[in-house]
């Protein structure tokens, strides 16, 4: 027969547990209803569409010597080189205006700087030692603060050198006549610019592109690549420790399988650099092409957790944008942020062939 005590042991014993499966009880319960109330993994935004846009208008009557003479077609039409001049810059406003409305919410635009004197006011920014003229700053200021007035969320700022301050530049070979020498010009006129665009910006977000289209293609020559890298990664070094590491990136051109954008991540990579957005650039009409870039370029920004743009894409292309609708649509979780077009509709060597305003054509529906 059972002591009484051990039944009271028992009992409070029972209770003890009692206590602490109700205590577990509720416990679960909370935590099942948290899980029912929680919101499922978000699908990416929506991309942001947008333009790029450095030259008011075009020579159209210069589009069939484009072969010959592609740079003819821009003269006198550069924006920020000639902003001091009233009926540009009212020429300008209204077109961003216009192409606002229609649909555009980012912009991106290429500063082109050279040291050479010559100048058809295409839009190159002259400078020798890399400092910006006071009329040139007051130039940019004034277009970035009317891109903002216009009602633009973001701007990308692009630079682009010219002649032997170009990494690629090309007298018989890609990258034979980049002089080294130029880093530190290059590096002024990227501070300078920065500074300007950043002071200037109110309320857009920003992107710096620290050169369009600087990404070594692995068939270059040993010594051009080389030099790029170092290049490369000296530049970003320098960003990095004046303005941060949220806003630079550096573009690529169209290449297969992502070759040249994994070449330029392997050489930030040996500088202890890593960007947090990626950009490609790509004209190309094959679907099946169009298709292999952008999944190769979303799957390298996945691996480093950054943001994909696709900078410079054909102008009203119904087949690059019908592969990169169904891109998305495929790919909820994918890292395109933003969209852009370049002026270019037609096949052919002219820079741009078609004329301002812009608007998003097919890519209205994205």
């Amino acid at each position: 027969m059972t002591s009484l005590p051990n039944f009271e042991r028992l009992d409070e014993g029972i209770k003890r547990r009692g206590g602490a499966l109700n205590r577990w009880h509720a416990l679960w319960g909370a935590v099942l209803i948290a899980v029912c109330f929680l919101q499922p993994s978000s699908a990416a935004e929506k991309p942001r569409t947008g333009i790029n846009y450095n030259w008011y208008r075009l020579r159209a009557d210069q589009i069939p010597e484009c072969d010959e003479h592609p740079a003819w077609v821009l003269w006198g039409g550069g924006v920020v080189q000639q902003y001091n001049d009233p009926t540009i810059r009212d020429a300008v406003r209204a077109q961003m205006a216009q192409m606002h409305s229609s649909g555009f919410i980012t912009m991106r635009i290429i500063l082109h700087a050279s040291h050479l004197p010559a100048d058809h006011k295409e839009g190159l920014i002259h400078t020798v030692s890399g400092d910006i003229s006071s009329q040139d700053q007051d130039n940019i200021r004034n277009f970035v603060g009317d891109v903002a007035a216009a009602g633009f969320q973001s701007l990308e700022v692009a630079f682009g050198f010219q002649k032997d301050g170009k990494i690629f530049c090309k007298d018989n070979e890609w990258g034979d006549c980049f002089d080294p020498a130029r880093t530190d010009a290059n590096w002024r006129f990227i501070d300078g610019s920065t500074a300007l665009v950043k002071g200037s910006a109110r309320a857009m977000s920003l992107r710096f592109d620290l050169n369009n289209e600087g990404c070594v293609a692995p068939s270059m020559p040993a010594n051009t690549i080389a030099n790029a890298k170092k290049y490369i990664s000296t530049i970003a070094s320098r960003f990095r420790e004046k303005y941060g590491d949220d806003e630079w990136l550096v573009s690529c051109p169209d290449s297969p399988r992502g070759a040249r954008l994994a070449a330029m991540l392997e050489g930030l990579r040996e500088a202890n650099l890593k960007p947090k957005f990626l950009e490609i650039h790509t004209y190309q009409e094959d679907p099946d092409h169009v298709r292999e870039v952008v999944t190769a370029a979303n799957d390298l920004a996945a691996q480093i957790d950054a943001k994909l743009i696709l900078g410079e894409l054909r102008y009203h292309s119904a087949i690059q944008e019908k592969v990169i609708h169904e891109f998305i649509l495929n790919h909820p979780n994918n890292r395109i942020v933003e969209i852009l077009q370049w002026p270019h509709a037609e096949s052919g060597k002219c820079p741009i062939d078609v004329q301002p305003p812009y608007d998003p054509g097919p890519y209205s529906r994205d």
